[in-house]
């Protein structure tokens, strides 16, 4: 089985770090920010095995790109395959309307 490198984008690890302050801004309790922290993290973490398990977007720019989404609890996981590494572009709250953030995400080659 191949093995892939997870590459974190600069506006990845700001979105993470943004999904702590806001869980522990509202909850109050780091506890509980650090393990949705850590689930998106473990989520993450597996794409460096199997990570075209989950399909391409079906959005003409993702198709472009080649975005997968991976679902973490109420959060998307933006990222794409390039040989053997995977850049994951951006961590998005899934209720927002990510389709109109993807034109503006850099993608890494």
């Amino acid at each position: 089985m191949d093995e892939y490198n997870v590459i974190l984008s600069k506006e990845a690890a700001n979105d993470m770090s943004a999904i702590y302050d806001y869980i522990l801004e509202i909850s109050g309790t780091q506890q509980i920010a650090m393990a949705q922290f850590n689930r998106i993290a473990d989520a993450i973490n597996t794409l460096n095995t199997m990570p075209k398990r989950i399909s391409i977007m079906d959005n003409p720019y993702c198709k472009a790109n080649q975005l997968r989404q991976l679902l973490v609890d109420n959060y998307s996981v933006i990222y794409t395959i390039r040989h053997n590494d995977v850049f994951i572009a951006r961590v998005l709250y899934s209720a927002s309307d990510i389709v109109t953030k993807l034109p503006t995400l850099t993608i890494l080659i």
